[in-house]
C-alpha cells in the first residue's frame, strides 16, 4: 500500500495547527474590523466639534482598510 504525505502524523498535526492559527488570525482580524469603525467615528466626531476641517482623506483611507480587511476575512473563511 501506497503512504501519501498526508498519512503522515507530523502533516496531520501541522495541518491542525495551521487551522487554529487561521482561527485565531480571523478573530483578530474582527478586532481590527471593530477598531477601524471606532476610529472612523472618532474622526466624525472630530468633525462635528470642529477639531478637523476636512477628516475626508482620512475617512478614504479608513473606508480603503475596510476593504482590504473584509477581503483578508474572506480568504481566511474556516469552519468554526
Amino acid at each position: 500500500m501506497k503512504r501519501d504525505y498526508k498519512d503522515l502524523t507530523v502533516w496531520q498535526k501541522a495541518m491542525d495547527m495551521v487551522t487554529e492559527v487561521y482561527r485565531f488570525t480571523r478573530q483578530f482580524l474582527g478586532l481590527a474590523k471593530g477598531s477601524l469603525a471606532e476610529v472612523d467615528t472618532q474622526l466624525l466626531i472630530a468633525r462635528n466639534l470642529g477639531y478637523l476641517s476636512d477628516p475626508d482623506p482620512v475617512l478614504q483611507r479608513t473606508a480603503e482598510v475596510a476593504r482590504l480587511l473584509n477581503g483578508l476575512l474572506n480568504s481566511l473563511k474556516v469552519d468554526s
